[in-house]
C-alpha cells in the first residue's frame, strides 16, 4: 500500500469517527477525501521512516496536517478569496454546497484536525504531542498560512518585490511544509537539522505552481489557469519572467536536496518528494 492510499483511509476512519453525524459531513468528505497529491502528510511519514519509525505512529499528526490543508483550500476559494469555481477536477466546495456551508464545512475541518491530533495516543511522550499541536497551531495561525492569505489580498494588483513576494510564500504556503518537517521530526525523538527544509519544499512547490499558472491548462491542473492573473496576483513568472523563476526553482531545488543529502540517514524518498515538488504537472 502506498503512503497516499495509508493516508486516504486514515482520513476517512477519523472523519467518519468524528464527523459522521455531522451536517456538514456531506461537504466535509467531498473537500477532504478522494483527490488531492497527500504531500504534507507523505513528508511526515517520510522523515519519521528515515529513523525506522512505523507509518501508523503518525496517521494522527499526518491527518491532522492534511485536514488543515483541506480546510485551507475551501476557504481559498472562496468568492472573497480566490473566487476559483474548480478544484482538484471538480467543483469548488461553495459552487457545489453553497458560500454558507462552504464555510462552515472549512470551519469544521480546521477543528476537527486539532480533534484528531489531541486524540489520546501511546506513540510517543505526551509532551511531543503537545509539540506538535503547538507546531500546527502556528503554522495555521496568524503568523503562518493566515498571515500570508491576509498578504496575498492586501498585494492583489500591485508591483511587489521580489522579497516581499517570497514572504507571502513563507507564510502561505511553505507554513504547512515546515510544519510537516517538525513533525515528523518530533516523532523520531532525534533532532535532526532539517529547520530550513520545509521552506525550500515549499517555497519550490510555489515557484513550480506559478510556471504551471502560465503554460498548463485547467485540464491538467484540476482547477483554473489564469486565476492568479485575473485576480492580479503577484508571482516570480510575473515579477521576473519565466527564465528568472525557473532558475530559482532550480537553485531551490540543489539547496533542498543538499540538506537532505547531509541530515537523514535515509534519502530515497525525500529526495522523490521533491522531485515530484518541482517536476509535477498538475
Amino acid at each position: 500500500m502506498s503512503l497516499q492510499q495509508h493516508i486516504e483511509i486514515a482520513l476517512a476512519n477519523y472523519i467518519e469517527k468524528y464527523a459522521a453525524t455531522s451536517p456538514a459531513y456531506e461537504a466535509i468528505c467531498y473537500s477532504v477525501l478522494g483527490g488531492g497529491k497527500r504531500i504534507r502528510p507523505v513528508i511526515i511519514y517520510t522523515i519519521a521512516e528515515a529513523y525506522g519509525v512505523a507509518n501508523y505512529k503518525l496517521d494522527q499528526a499526518a491527518c491532522a496536517l492534511e485536514l488543515i490543508h483541506c480546510y485551507s483550500l475551501i476557504h481559498d476559494d472562496l468568492p472573497a478569496m480566490d473566487n476559483d469555481d474548480m478544484r482538484r477536477g471538480k467543483p469548488s466546495c461553495h459552487i457545489k454546497f453553497g458560500e454558507a456551508t462552504a464555510i462552515l464545512a472549512g470551519d469544521a475541518i480546521l477543528t476537527l484536525a486539532f480533534k484528531v491530533l489531541a486524540e489520546p495516543q501511546q506513540n510517543y511522550p505526551a509532551e511531543t504531542q503537545l509539540a506538535m499541536i503547538s507546531c500546527l497551531a502556528e503554522a495555521a495561525g496568524a503568523r503562518g498560512i493566515i498571515a500570508g492569505q491576509i498578504r496575498d489580498i492586501a498585494a492583489e494588483g500591485k508591483q511587489l518585490r521580489q522579497d516581499a513576494l517570497e514572504q507571502i510564500h513563507r507564510e502561505k504556503t511553505a507554513s504547512l511544509f515546515q510544519a510537516a518537517i517538525t513533525i515528523g521530526s518530533l516523532a523520531t525523538q532525534k533532532k535532526p537539522n532539517l529547520s530550513n527544509l520545509g521552506e525550500l519544499l515549499g517555497l519550490a512547490f510555489q515557484l513550480q505552481d506559478d510556471l504551471l499558472e502560465t503554460y498548463s491548462t485547467s485540464t491538467k491542473l484540476g482547477k483554473p489557469v489564469n486565476s492568479d492573473q485575473k485576480n492580479q496576483k503577484a508571482t516570480h513568472a510575473g515579477i521576473i519572467g519565466i527564465a528568472a523563476a525557473t532558475q530559482i526553482l532550480a537553485e531551490t531545488y540543489n539547496r533542498a536536496k543538499e540538506i537532505i543529502e547531509t541530515e537523514l540517514p535515509k534519502t530515497d524518498s525525500m529526495l522523490a518528494i521533491l522531485n515530484t515538488l518541482t517536476a509535477r504537472s498538475n
